[in-house]
């Protein structure tokens, strides 16, 4: 039964990003808060609604004080499609940095690019961190915040991934705060699984991290550290 009502939210999760995709086309003339608005706040409240209706799993959020009153940006852990959809709520007016190929996707990615999203070619190697660290300064003087996954990929509960240095550099370099977020979605909604386990996804945003003083590398050591500390003791009550 999981399972079914599993792919029934994802053939509904398809439907509505095509539909926020096309929202964000349509809307593209007119300012950036109200194509945002449609195309990501109101699409990630639907899914999210979606997924508590039809999986059983709902979220809750503790350290939202935590968040600073400037842009930042976000090192946020990376087990699920969950928080892809979650950070739209989580955090202000917002975008992301991604693989460069997923904006040339047909709709979606020409959503991606009207919502100002920053994508890597990773194949420039150097030239490519220098031009990402532009575009997110450029980003954040216009008042949106940057999501970065550090990790690249999903990874499964339990394991950690190779924490880039990317996000942390930007940091620096805008002198702007980093803040953590670690999460326990991946113990309710696997990657590579329609089936999604009943309950409650807990995400905690931490204290920010100060960028004017510390290298990125450590910077990104500092915020892997909290994450991965967070995240066993949210598994510790995903597993009670």
């Amino acid at each position: 039964m999981n399972r079914a009502r599993g792919w029934l939210f994802s053939a509904l999760l398809v439907l509505n990003t095509i539909a926020g995709s096309l929202w964000a086309v349509v809307l593209w003339p007119l300012p950036h808060r109200i194509g945002y608005f449609f195309a990501v706040r109101c699409w990630a409240l639907a899914n999210l609604w979606l997924l508590r209706v039809i999986c059983g799993v709902d979220w809750e959020v503790r350290g939202a004080h935590n968040l600073p009153a400037e842009p930042s940006v976000v090192l946020m852990k990376h087990s699920s499609a969950f928080e892809t959809i979650a950070q739209a709520l989580l955090f202000p007016r917002q975008t992301w940095i991604l693989k460069r190929e997923l904006m040339f996707l047909p709709v979606f990615g020409w959503g991606l690019a009207t919502m100002r999203a920053i994508g890597v070619d990773r194949a420039r190697g150097s030239r490519a961190i220098r031009s990402l660290v532009r575009l997110a300064r450029e980003r954040l003087a216009e008042g949106l915040w940057i999501i970065v996954f550090p990790e690249g990929t999903r990874v499964a509960p339990g394991q950690t991934g190779n924490y880039a240095p990317g996000g942390a550099m930007i940091a620096s370099a805008a002198c702007c705060p980093v803040v953590p977020v670690a999460h326990n979605a991946g113990d309710y909604w696997p990657r590579r699984s329609a089936a999604k386990k009943p309950g409650t996804i807990r995400v905690v945003i931490g204290p920010p991290l100060d960028s004017r003083h510390q290298g990125a590398r450590k910077l990104t050591g500092d915020a892997k550290a909290w994450i991965e500390e967070e995240v066993g003791k949210l598994r510790d009550i995903s597993d009670n």
